[in-house]
This record gives structure tokens, sequence and C-alpha cells, in this order.
């Protein structure tokens, strides 16, 4: 069976987590982690309320703190005067109410904000992949070396919060064509979502208006791509692209996955791919997925404007002139290697 392979080399990435407030660490360095161990246990609170005041008030960020009527860690009711502000001519005052009941939270203060937060409850937070702690910091921060496949892309962009980490999540089958419905109850806040065949502009504002944190398609109008802000790959080309069922199964069997998003301009990184998805995408030899450069003999996809999408078999690599002559029906077409996209085995 022929399988479009996008993992094109692999490599060690450190995955820094950062550890907010005291917790108690589980892992040292030098650990092996598997996905699912535990590696810090904290007491942790949710923000049930965000009171931008700076702005209500039209105060300046550092005034805030010298209008508050709560202090840091009291206990509110909903519909408590939170700040208070009067005018020059004290005859008038500004109130400004919070609306749920918790715990007055100052930790952005300084940004013109106080938060409300529940009460604090135990939270842990295990690894979403396999690898080797190399770093423990203060017990404040855990790094850890993860063995990431690099998934090449067509075209990458990144917004202004590139190099996020998140779970990959695959919209229905991934092959088709879809709109916000088929996400109907669908949490995606803080995910990295494959659009699917083809992305269209409504879903991909829908996407980040949910929270998305980076999205990748298969393929997308060239307009849609350079009008958008965010973190964007496409991984097939501009304008209504084929879609083979090869590159398909191999989107599907990295569902679930942790993806980092970062600033590398031409790959995303999966991390701590497991077997089970490595099954999916070989048969027996697991040096056929990760071939770090091609050989004659290689099925190919072509990449550049005059070839753009053909499918054809290395007949010559000239390594040092960094071309490759590749026969697609019978024709002899020399190519610059930066073309090739992915490696069909």
């Amino acid at each position: 069976m022929i399988r479009s392979i996008s993992l094109k080399k692999r490599e060690i990435k450190k995955v820094d987590v950062d550890v907010t407030g005291s917790a108690d660490i589980y892992v040292k360095e030098g650990d092996v982690v598997q996905r699912g161990d535990i590696l810090y246990r904290q007491k942790q609170s949710k923000v049930v309320e965000r009171l931008d005041i700076a702005l209500e008030l039209g105060l300046a960020r550092g005034e805030v703190k010298d209008i508050a009527q709560v202090m840091d860690g009291q206990f509110v009711v909903e519909d408590t005067v939170v700040a208070q502000k009067t005018d020059k001519n004290a005859l008038a005052v500004k109130l400004v109410y919070c609306e749920k009941s918790g715990i007055v939270d100052f930790s952005k203060i300084d940004e013109g904000i106080i938060l409300i937060v529940d009460t604090p409850e135990d939270e842990v937070v295990v690894s979403n992949f396999t690898g080797q702690i190399s770093t423990v910091k203060n017990g404040l921060h855990v790094s850890i070396d993860v063995d990431a496949q690099l998934v090449r892309t067509f075209a990458k962009k990144q917004g202004d919060n590139a190099g996020q980490l998140g779970e990959f999540i695959v919209i229905a089958d991934g092959d088709g064509i879809y709109s916000p419905k088929e996400l109907k109850g669908v949490d995606i806040a803080g995910k990295i979502v494959y659009g699917g065949r083809f992305l269209y502009k409504k879903l991909l504002n829908y996407l980040t208006e949910n929270g998305a944190v980076a999205v990748v398609t298969h393929s997308m109008e060239y307009a849609d791509y350079i009008d958008y802000s965010g973190n964007l790959a496409v991984l097939g080309g501009f304008g209504h692209v084929k879609l083979d069922s090869a590159r398909t199964e191999l989107v599907q069997s990295l569902k679930g996955s942790t993806v980092y998003f970062g600033t590398d301009p031409h790959n995303i990184s999966f991390l701590g791919v497991d077997e089970a998805s490595k099954s999916q995408l070989q048969d027996s030899s697991e040096d056929l997925l990760f071939k770090h450069e091609l050989a004659a003999g290689d099925r190919v996809l072509l990449n550049n404007s005059d070839n753009f999408g053909n499918i054809g078999e290395v007949e010559q690599v000239d390594k040092d002139g960094g071309s490759v002559v590749v026969v697609v029906d019978d024709e002899k077409i020399e190519e610059d290697s930066s073309v090739i996209n992915y490696l069909i085995l």
C-alpha cells in the first residue's frame, strides 16, 4: 500500500512546564516519564469573574489598587462593591460590582484587573507524552526532553502567541469540508485543530473565537491565509488541493497527540508519538518512517508551480547540487529538492 508520509525527521525538543504557585513536584532530573505520569500536584483556583476596573472606570492601570474596596484574599458575595471612583467635584460616584461569589485575587492588579476565583482545589498535572526530565528548578519549573516527529508544512505563519503546546484534534474524519456545526459541543479551547480537506474563512474565524491556539488544514484560499493573523499551517497547498486517503490516515493516527506549534517556519512538532500511532504509518521497519533524505526509487509529491500535486518516482539524486530527477507519467523532470514536500513509501 502507498502511504504519504509527511513526518520528515526526528529531533529532541525541550518542553518547559512552568509551575504557578507552590506545588509538590513528583519528578526529578533524569526520570523517564510516560504519558499520564504525574508531574506535580498543587492547589489551584479557577477564575469565575474578571473585572477590568481600569477600563470600566477610565483609570490608569496603576491607580486601581488605590480605589479597590476589597482586599486580596477576601471572600465576597455577588453584588459586592469591588471598586469605587469619585469624580473631582465629589458629586458623582461610579461603582463596580462583582456578579459572582468567590475569593478576591490581586495577581493582575498591576494590569488594572481584579479577579474573583473559586475555592482552591487539588489539581494534578500529568505529562501528555513520553520523555525524560532534564531540569527541575526550585519547584517552579520542569523541563522535559521529548522525541518529536516533525511534520513538514506547505505554508506556516505564527501569530503573537507562537510557541503554543496543545492537543491535536481532528474535525470529524478529517477528509471533508466542514462548518462550525460539526464542532457543536466540542471543547476546542487551548487545542490545535485540524480543519479538514479545505478550510473556509467562516470556520477559521469560529475556531479562533472559540479558543483554538492554532489551526492546521490541508488546503485553503491564499487570500484567507494572508488575512489571518494567528497560528496557522497549511499541509497541502492553496486552493482546492486533492487529498488522498493516505494523508488522511496519517492525520487520524496523530489525533489526540500533543503538538508544539513553534517558530520553525517549515514544520510543526508532534511530541512523543506513541507506538500505536507509529504502527499505523508503517508495516515493519521504523527506519522507513523517519527517512532523512531522498533516494532513487522513492515516490514523492511535487509542490512547485509547474508540477504542483504530481506524484512521481525519484530516478536520480544529486546531493551536491541539491537537485532530483523525478519520473512523472514517463516524463523525466529535474527539480530542486526543496519543492518536494512529502515522502511517499
